[in-house]
């Protein structure tokens, strides 16, 4: 046997020959993302040197070749398959970082006033993450200020006496008093935040409801999807999956335009960039392949053969944040800093007729391309037009005052729009089972076809979505506009919290599932009463994650 029929035949039976062939080369990625990541974060803040800029310029045009190559050669198309998605983020993100860099070397310099990460200074910027949060929030131990202007740092007692030149300061508060007066001075109102905390929870509590099959429970095999529509099912998971995420959009699409005129398009993207894409890259490369496949296996999920192993890049739960920095850059590319499209909040018919022709549209996508995830979006045929929709709405509500005109609707409508609320999603679950859309189908209609199920189950899903968002706006303004002292830890965690989700929900289901003695999740009152309080343990790690230095930056 020759020298090339022994290594062939080593790597044919040895464990190494995955870790040679699919692990090792992906590192050399991970690390050259993280260094661009770095040097952009280093360069952008600061006036930069003629030969640093340079170096770093080339640098990064090095590595975005290199990454380019690596990812359109036979070899790493072949054998890395799975890192594809991987790989593409990794190119856009270092590009994006020779661009501003580039740009910066030519650009005056300004003064960003004082950043103290010890200080734990909060911040409230409309839309600065972007993220389930949509507001930066950091918990104070001082009074001090900073400012993202150059008339310097303002404290709380003075900052609601500042003039309207000074509307992107961002002044730090201590207590629940001066987050009441910031409040105030921007022209917020705190039921916005409380929705986006409640939504964010909701869909925390609702990914404990998918269906995860536990074989050491019994012989059935693990399935993903609705095992069976009971409580749970009906009740959480199912309105959650129609319209948390839409709702995530029309709030994220709300404070879009102020924020991009009040920073301009430069810092507006520089900032959606640290927010989205650094925590999206953190997510694809470290916590998913090393915290929550991991976690998958440790509480003894035996997943299909699609299933990645540990150490597999994906960006889980983060397609939202990618999304969202799509929506972000392209509502830049088209309107820039002059978004001036003042509509008045359109007739409720005229709502419904848009979003019906949505729905079908959607439910036609649904049936020629079928129930996959594209660009990482689950469901993406039957979900990315409303996500879309949703998005350009919110910015229309921000810029035109929707909230503000929808609240006042006289009380009819308010019980019609709750009353349509539950028939629309009672509906699309009907058609959701018909469909097939989950492990679960049955013939409820006796033989209806399934295109026209597909159809239906499109347009009764984004009228539930509808009717969901425009009831949950007037019942947070009615009865949750207020502020406690756990407000800052709340708004401050949501946006990590939906980040690190994931394994926590993993121990939910699994010590539940032990508990109740089922694995039918959507079954029986044990699970929802030991499942709810495990899933609240993301918020307090999320708030001590983003208390380590420079993580509040990015989070």
């Amino acid at each position: 046997m020759g020298i090339s029929e022994n290594i062939d035949h080593f790597f044919e039976n040895s464990e190494l020959d995955e870790f040679f062939l699919d692990k090792l080369p992906s590192w050399p990625l991970i690390a050259s993302t993280c260094y661009v990541v770095a040097q952009w974060i280093f360069l952008a803040g600061r006036e930069v040197e003629l030969g640093e800029g340079q170096l770093s310029f080339v640098v990064q045009i090095v590595l975005g070749v290199l990454f380019m190559l690596q990812q359109f050669s036979f070899y790493m198309f072949f054998r890395i398959e799975q890192w594809n998605g991987a790989l593409a983020v990794a190119w856009v993100v270092v590009y994006y970082c020779v661009i501003w860099v580039k740009f910066r070397m030519t650009m005056p310099v300004e003064s960003n006033g004082s950043f103290n990460e010890d200080s734990r200074t909060i911040e409230l910027t409309e839309g600065a993450n972007g993220g389930p949060s949509g507001v930066t929030l950091t918990l104070a131990d001082s009074y001090e200020a900073t400012t993202d202007n150059t008339q310097g740092a303002a404290t709380p007692s003075d900052s609601c006496a500042t003039s309207e030149t000074q509307e992107d300061a961002k002044p730090g508060f201590k207590d629940l008093e001066n987050l009441d007066k910031i409040l105030a001075k921007k022209k917020l109102e705190p039921y916005i935040f409380n929705l986006k905390v409640f939504i964010t929870f909701m869909v925390i509590f609702s990914h404990a409801y998918l269906g995860l099959r536990f074989p050491s429970m019994d012989p059935i095999d693990w399935d993903f999807g609705f095992v069976s529509f009971g409580l749970g099912g009906t009740l959480i998971a199912m309105p959650t999956g129609i319209s948390a995420m839409n709702i995530f959009m029309l709030l994220s699409g709300y404070f879009t335009p102020k924020s991009v005129k009040s920073r301009g398009v430069t810092k507006f993207l520089v900032e959606r960039t640290k927010r989205l894409g650094i925590p999206l890259t953190f997510t694809w490369y470290i916590w998913y392949p090393y915290v929550e496949l991991p976690t998958i296996h440790a509480v003894g999920v035996v997943a299909n053969e699609d299933m990645p192993p540990v150490g597999d890049a994906g960006v889980g739960v983060a397609w939202f944040v990618l999304v969202l920095w799509w929506f972000s850059v392209i509502f830049v590319a088209c309107f820039g800093d002059s978004f001036n499209i003042k509509m008045k909040l359109p007739n409720f018919g005229w709502s419904y007729l848009v979003m019906g022709i949505l729905g079908v549209l959607s439910g036609l996508l649904y049936v020629y391309l079928g129930n996959v995830s594209y660009f990482n979006v689950p469901s993406c045929p039957l979900f990315l037009l409303g996500y879309a929709a949703f998005f350009f709405f919110g910015t229309l509500a921000g810029h035109g005052a929707w909230f503000e005109e929808l609240v006042k609707v006289p009380g009819v409508i308010r019980v019609v729009i709750y009353v349509s609320t539950v028939g629309f999603f009672a509906m699309a679950e009907l058609f959701a089972l018909q469909s097939g859309m989950f492990s679960t189908t049955m013939d409820l209609f006796h033989g209806l076809n399934e295109t026209v199920a597909k159809l239906l189950l499109g347009l009764f899903m984004y009228w539930g979505a509808l009717s969901v968002c425009i009831a949950l706006v007037i019942i947070f303004h009615d009865y949750c506009n207020w502020t406690n002292k756990l407000s800052p830890f709340f708004w401050a965690s949501a946006y990590t919290a939906y980040l690190i989700q994931k394994p926590f929900v993993y121990f939910a289901i699994y010590v539940a599932t032990k508990a109740s003695g089922s694995n039918s999740n959507s079954t029986g009152y044990y699970y929802f009463i030991i499942a709810l309080p495990l899933t609240l343990l993301t918020w307090p790690v999320a708030f001590g994650i983003r208390t380590i230095p420079g993580f509040s930056k990015v989070l």
